[in-house]
């Protein structure tokens, strides 16, 4: 047995993985809700949980800062990242820059999308999560994402209000059991 890794040891040859690799170093778009209408809304897939988080929260930082950012109170302003195969194409939901980008390189929509949840989107998927009797969010779980209103916000852009559906991920027919 060799310890040299080959093409033959592969699937794909080594150049079109280096290219999958190469269209990945744009990473996958985060959803945007710019210039979307109430109501708008789209089914997901669960990929990915921000990794090793489960539940758990990350802080959220300042704009183009690594400096946490705060609530008035002190208290700092977290997030969940999850990362989800949605029925979305033609980079619906995503930000104009990113759309651009995609096109000039012939990059293809293949639906995935980065979803940032803050306060107060966060806390309401965390109940709608725990309204289905699931501890914490699970990869494979499925559900939709919908645009329920804007609340005006003084002094700046009013603030995105989602709604969530959620059902656990299912295995055979049976529920996926949660690692204890």
């Amino acid at each position: 047995m060799t310890d040299t890794v080959t093409d033959e040891d592969f699937e794909q040859p080594a150049e079109e993985v280096a290219d999958a690799f190469e269209d990945r170093k744009l990473g996958n778009p985060s959803l945007s809700w710019e210039g979307a209408k109430v109501g708008t809304s789209f089914t997901y897939t669960i990929l990915e949980i921000e990794p090793g988080k489960g539940h758990k929260t990350t802080p959220v930082l300042k704009f183009g800062t690594n400096e946490v950012d705060r609530f008035p109170n002190g208290n700092p302003k977290t997030q969940i990242e999850i990362l989800v195969q949605t029925d979305l194409t033609d980079y619906a939901l995503t930000s104009l820059n990113y759309q651009e980008k995609a096109e000039e390189e012939g990059r293809p929509d293949d639906g995935i999308r980065r979803v940032f949840l803050k306060h107060p989107n966060k806390q309401e998927f965390v109940d709608t999560v725990k309204a289905t009797g699931a501890k914490a969010p699970e990869v494979s779980a499925t559900g939709t994402i919908k645009l329920a209103k804007r609340k005006p916000n003084p002094g700046g852009k009013p603030s995105t209000i989602l709604a969530f559906t959620y059902a656990a991920p299912v295995l055979d027919g049976k529920d996926v059991p949660f690692n204890v």
